[in-house]
């Protein structure tokens, strides 16, 4: 999984959408509606090193489709797309095991919410864990919806000034 987690990293590294607070305590890649994303070259490199990790073509694409199937609910962002509704949405999230319980995620976060209220649009996240939902209920988001995909509960969020 870290292999896995690491091309996410580097394509957003590649593609100035992965950020950092000012001493490294932690991380946050951001993707918009407005271009700001990993560009055509940098998804096949981040697709050849999820291939690596997992083990395979076959492997990677058994994952992925394990991983979408059984979704009873279509996930936020495909809703957004398909209303052609922009958006600001932070992919990935994290702060370091020693600077945890600090503020650092609040800190992310509001970088965050600070790109979504500059582009005049919601930001929004999925996560699959209970805990994480209600930590970021407590900074600012609301849970739009809760569906399931793989047999697992996934808990959409969205942020939005108005």
């Amino acid at each position: 999984m870290t292999e896995y987690m690491k091309s996410f990293v580097i394509a957003g590294i590649e593609s100035g959408t992965f950020y950092s607070t000012d001493h490294g305590e932690g991380y946050i890649l951001i993707t918009d509606t407005k271009g700001n994303h990993p560009n055509f070259r940098s998804i096949v490199k981040m697709a050849r090193r999820m291939k690596n990790a997992v083990g395979g073509w076959g492997k990677l694409f058994s994952f992925l489709k394990q991983a979408n199937s059984g979704c009873d609910i279509k996930p936020l962002e495909i809703q957004m797309k398909k209303q052609k509704k922009p958006y600001v949405k932070v992919e990935m999230l994290i702060v370091t095991e020693q600077y945890q319980g600090q503020g650092y995620m609040r800190k992310l976060m509001e970088f965050a919410y600070k790109m979504a209220d500059k582009n005049g649009c919601p930001c929004i996240l999925d996560t699959d864990a209970k805990g994480k939902c209600d930590r970021y209920i407590y900074l600012g988001m609301k849970l739009v919806q809760t569906r399931t995909a793989a047999g697992c509960k996934i808990y959409d969020l969205m942020y939005n000034k108005e």
